[in-house]
């Protein structure tokens, strides 16, 4: 079942903040190179300026406010990993939950993946009751903001001044390009300063077939290699 996010099947990458965990009512929206993204770069949100002013009056309510928020995605720019990224910082005493969301993700080419999912950051001064939680969703059907296929969610609760920082055990699914990918940071601030930064990646399980191959022309390799050592 998609819950949450409004379901979009278009290219897309942005961020939407909430106040609730249900992610049903939506305070504030930035898009890669459009509303509220202070970056010029494809694939890179950053929040800065008159853009972070206006994203903490969208957020005033909850009693947080963000110094920092970005994210970025490798879909316009591929490599051998799909990665979603969203990190920040926020202060206050409130809670708010950052959906970071991205489509059209072509590499890799499947048709096995393994989803990983991690999360950390700093927090200083901060009282009893803060918490932060993060999930990482894959969707085979390349859906803005799907939130149907889940790793497991990381849960920290802190207090004082430290760090904290963990991964989810990997998810692996079937599928195949375009794919979309989501990740929701839950964030709760009992005053002092609170960062975060998650990370979604996805990356290629080798097919049977293939790791068998390999192995056969190791081993042929390996036994060419003695061949050779006993003839000189």
């Amino acid at each position: 079942m998609m819950g949450g996010l409004a379901n979009r099947a278009r290219a897309d990458f942005e961020i939407n903040v909430y106040a609730d965990p249900g992610l049903t009512v939506l305070l504030s929206t930035v898009i890669d190179n459009g509303l509220g993204d202070s970056n010029p770069n494809v694939g890179q949100i950053t929040v800065s300026g008159a853009d972070l002013t206006n994203l903490n009056s969208d957020v005033s309510a909850t009693g947080v406010s963000f110094s920092l928020l970005g994210a970025t995605s490798n879909a316009s720019t591929p490599t051998a990993i799909g990665e979603l990224t969203v990190g920040g910082t926020i202060t206050g005493l409130g809670s708010v939950y950052v959906a970071t969301s991205a489509t059209d993700y072509t590499v890799p080419a499947g048709p096995t993946y393994a989803v990983l999912s991690s999360f950390s950051g700093t927090f200083t001064n901060v009282g009893v009751g803060t918490t932060e939680n993060f999930t990482s969703y894959f969707n085979d059907s390349n859906v803005q903001g799907a939130t149907d296929t889940a790793t497991g969610t990381l849960i920290f609760a802190n207090s004082g001044t430290g760090s904290y920082s963990g991964s989810a055990p990997t998810l692996n699914v079937p599928g195949s390009p375009p794919y979309s990918l989501t990740n929701v940071a839950g964030l709760t601030i009992f005053n002092g300063t609170l960062g975060f930064n998650g990370t979604t990646t996805v990356r290629a399980i080798p097919e049977p077939g293939s790791v068998a191959l390999l192995l056969l022309g190791g081993s042929a390799l390996f036994a060419n290699r003695i061949r050779r050592r006993r003839a000189a």
